[in-house]
């Protein structure tokens, strides 16, 4: 018995962790310290496979919590760029370009990358300006019928409204135009009502003289300019009042002639 071969003893489970861990950690480990390898042109060298695996995986999660989930767009840039940088390694390499034609190839992508970057941001640029430009011009409209007229309509500028500074470029445009309108609105009735005023006055006048002077037509006159406030109209109401009360007299007085020569008749 003692001269026998004893066979040998299978490890414990506990054992053979201990044995296979330390060697797959020193793999681990060996990966981690690689450093990053760079392609032509500086750019880190993207691995064909690694980019088809984390592909495959986005492909493959939960379709609930995908579609509940908002895209993020800078991601979806990035992975874009990063399989278009994958599938031209794979032609070139396929080709035969060499590293010098690969880095200026990559140079010349990253130069039309920002090119079009810049492109767009210039254009949103513009359009904030052009806003910005309407916003100042729909105000200096309000603020001139609100001159014409005296009157505020009741309510403040987004410019000169604190709150409405918080909102945005657009929400700011179309409060400013809803206000526009109704002050355009406004504006349109005064003209009405002193343009009447004038008009009867102007006739009493013309009834009287014959002909209106200079000063008399530029008082009287409503243009698109003209002052609409409700001084104005008191004026002319006073003036109207007046030339109609010498106008009662004058016929008063005719009237008494008229009788007084019926009487030596």
């Amino acid at each position: 018995l003692a001269g026998r071969t004893q066979p040998p003893r299978r490890p414990t489970a506990s054992q053979a962790a201990h044995c296979v861990a330390p060697s797959s950690a020193r793999r681990v480990d060996r990966r981690a310290s690689r450093p990053a390898r760079l392609s032509a042109g500086g750019l880190p060298a993207v691995d064909p496979q690694t980019v088809a695996t984390r592909t495959m995986e986005l492909a493959s999660g939960d379709a609930a919590s995908s579609s509940s989930t908002k895209i993020n767009p800078v991601a979806a840039i990035t992975q874009r760029v990063e399989e278009a940088v994958v599938q031209l390694h794979a032609l070139w390499k396929e080709i035969g370009t060499s590293e010098a034609e690969q880095g200026k190839a990559l140079e010349a992508l990253l130069g039309a990358v920002e090119q079009a970057l810049n492109r767009q941001v210039h254009d949103v640029e513009e359009a904030k300006a052009t806003l910005s430009i309407k916003l100042r011009v729909a105000g200096a409209r309000i603020k001139g019928i609100q001159s014409q007229t005296r009157h505020s309509c009741g309510v403040a500028l987004p410019a000169e409204d604190p709150c409405a500074l918080q909102s945005s470029l657009q929400s700011q445009l179309e409060r400013l135009e809803e206000l526009e309108a109704a002050a355009e609105e406004h504006k349109r009735q005064r003209a009405e009502v002193v343009a009447g005023i004038a008009g009867e006055l102007r006739s009493l006048l013309a009834e009287e003289h014959g002909a209106l002077s200079e000063a008399q037509e530029k008082d009287l006159r409503v243009d698109s300019d003209a002052d609409l406030s409700q001084a104005r109209e008191a004026t002319l109401l006073a003036a109207l009042a007046a030339r109609k009360g010498e106008r009662a007299a004058r016929e008063a007085e005719l009237g008494r002639l008229a009788e007084e020569m019926r009487g030596c008749w």
